[in-house]
């Protein structure tokens, strides 16, 4: 019996030691998220940053905001490169939740069109929406 019991402990020994030794998690992005609006919008522009790229690849966008008729109100363009890309997108959602709750809250009315994703590209080094060759962002 000592025989089937030494091989048994040792490895639960080993097991115990190695779950005390991993590494904790990263923070997750949805950790410290402001509650305010416009606390979601100081830390989606931290977020950001300078939105800093070198390809059009690099780019993305995330809608913002919250129409009375539903969707988005705007996107924002952001770039990949800075990391915090887990951290934008919940933070987008935190400030589209609190939005659409204002929106609901004061009764507020929209023209319910329909905001379409202008996409984004890297311009200069930096992420911005697309346009239409006026200046103009594509929506």
């Amino acid at each position: 019996m000592n025989r089937l019991l030494t091989p048994w402990l040792l490895s639960l020994t080993l097991a115990l030691g190695a779950c005390q030794a991993a590494t904790p998690p990263a923070t997750p992005p949805a950790a410290n998220v402001p509650a305010d609006l416009p606390g979601l919008g100081q830390a989606l522009d931290q977020a950001i940053g300078d939105a800093a790229c070198r390809a059009d690849a690099d780019c993305r966008t995330v809608p913002l905001g919250h129409r009375a008729c539903g969707g988005p109100s705007s996107y924002r363009a952001y770039s990949l490169l800075g990391g915090q890309q887990a951290r934008i997108l919940v933070l987008a959602q935190a400030q589209r939740e609190a939005m659409r709750a204002q929106v609901e809250q004061r009764g507020l009315v929209s023209d319910c069109r329909a905001l379409m994703d202008p996409g984004a590209q890297c311009l200069a080094g930096r992420c911005v929406p697309r346009s239409d060759g006026n200046g103009r962002a594509v929506y």
